[in-house]
């Protein structure tokens, strides 16, 4: 509408809110356990996790804000399919009704490709578990957060939960920590 997803649904798992959640640390493990729960029983994953204290609002909206990006972005990793973009939409269907520019997921989308080739040379994984330089001074503020939390025990995907960032900008952090020596 006017340039802005609205929504976004996905049958991929990994792209359900209540993954989305957990990966960028909204919730906890036991948390999303406990509220699958609730889901299973035919009730929504974020209306449980208010109704728990689990989340507050702002976070919730942020995640669906996330969920949009990560359904989008995911969609253009596709090698070929068959891809429906539909004008008209039932607004029942919609959990909430989200704002997301267009320009601004296909500019993220293309930005992750692209650089996913440069960083997977240095962070082949999200799995891979990266270890600080031994003597290497802390760096600066905007880094500072993510360094502290790397212990050589702990993977990408991990540090992506913890600092809230997500696997991707997690990844492109870390490998700006290995390329200016850090990690």
């Amino acid at each position: 509408e006017q340039g802005n997803v609205l929504g976004a649904r996905s049958n991929d798992l990994d792209e359900r809110l209540g993954q989305v959640m957990y990966r960028y640390g909204h919730v906890s493990e036991s948390d999303l356990a406990l509220v699958e729960d609730a889901v299973a029983a035919g009730r929504r994953f974020g209306e449980v996790a208010i109704e728990k204290s689990i989340v507050t609002m702002e976070q919730l909206y942020q995640a669906f804000r996330q969920q949009i990006t990560e359904v989008v972005v995911g969609a253009m990793h596709v090698a070929d399919g068959t891809f429906f973009f539909l004008g008209d939409f039932e607004e029942s269907e919609l959990p909430t009704r989200q704002a997301v520019s267009v320009n601004s997921l296909l500019m993220d989308g293309v930005t992750r490709l692209g650089e996913m080739k440069y960083f997977e040379e240095k962070v082949p994984s999200i799995d891979h578990i990266p270890a600080r330089v031994v003597g290497a001074d802390p760096p600066g503020e905007t880094y500072l957060a993510l360094f502290e939390l790397i212990d050589g025990q702990t993977s990408v995907r991990d540090l992506g939960r913890k600092t809230g960032l997500g696997e991707f900008d997690a990844t492109k952090k870390i490998y700006a920590l290995v390329q200016s020596k850090h990690v």
